[in-house]
């Protein structure tokens, strides 16, 4: 019995932060593998960048971590399970822009344009939030998202993750993610050595406007980021602390149905153990 009533209030404690995310994903929005739909729906699922992964608190960056897309960065899709029920908004979000080790210093950034949740459609039948921001309001920087624990996501804690964005960048050489000439002459060689403009799928890394082809115009999308005056400082390849002052202050608030679970299990146990003594 002593054993069943700890398994009874470990439940119902547990099943106070029964919330979590399950997927963070950067998507190229408006692009040919979203149907050049710059809205947020079903499309945009074809457009996740199956190469890139969000850095997380504690790791060094890496090319998996940051995009080259003309439009920088322009949409992320969370996968949440556990969502309070209240409607999700820019409030339960914080937003920060830079390009150092120290996020804490970085600048508050603009909140999206567009925050949407399509019920079921994340990778594993959790609601998938899309976040989509004007193209280049975002690029050659990084970018710090803080998922708070409000009563609409549900989340015990926040979930803080990044990606970056170095418009033109190859991933040639894994000690920097610097566009150099080297970018350029990439590109150029594999149209020579193809005979000319050639498809491509949406993790090529030469594929710059993500039109689906490797073209002149991917050569000149890395011109011009050369020929820029100021020039373009180069997206640094960071380590971000495992823990980020001020983004982790918000208090624990469980979501409702979490809330109500919990308290069920704890009385329940409460009830047994009154049983148990009355015997």
């Amino acid at each position: 019995m002593k054993r069943m009533l700890v398994l009874v209030v470990w439940f119902g404690l547990s099943t106070l932060a029964y919330a979590g995310v399950t997927g963070r994903y950067v998507f190229y929005n408006d692009s040919a593998f979203d149907q050049y739909d710059p809205s947020a729906n079903v499309w945009d699922d074809g457009a996740v960048a199956p190469d890139k992964v969000p850095l997380l608190p504690g790791q060094t960056a890496t090319f998996a971590n940051y995009t080259s897309y003309k439009r920088g960065i322009n949409g992320i899709i969370i996968d949440l399970f556990g969502l309070g029920g209240t409607p999700i908004d820019s409030s339960d979000f914080v937003f920060r822009t830079g390009n150092s080790n120290d996020p804490s210093t970085w600048t508050m950034a603009a909140a999206p344009t567009s925050i949407s949740i399509r019920t079921g459609a994340g990778a594993s039948g959790e609601d998938r939030v899309t976040l989509i921001w004007p193209d280049n309001t975002i690029q050659d920087e990084w970018l710090q998202i803080s998922i708070l624990n409000t009563p609409a996501t549900g989340l015990p804690a926040p979930d803080i993750f990044y990606f970056g964005s170095a418009i033109g960048e190859t991933g040639n050489d894994p000690s920097h993610a610097m566009v150099t000439a080297t970018d350029e002459l990439l590109v150029i060689n594999a149209m020579n050595t193809s005979g000319g403009t050639f498809p491509v799928g949406i993790d090529s890394p030469l594929d710059f406007d993500r039109d689906g082809w490797v073209t002149p115009l991917d050569a000149l999308i890395v011109q011009g980021i050369l020929c820029q005056v100021p020039a373009v400082s180069p997206l640094q390849l960071i380590t971000v602390p495992a823990y980020d002052p001020g983004s982790d202050d918000q208090p624990v608030v469980p979501a409702p149905g979490a809330l109500l679970l919990g308290l069920f299990g704890v009385a329940t146990a409460a009830g047994w153990r009154r049983r148990r003594r009355a015997q």
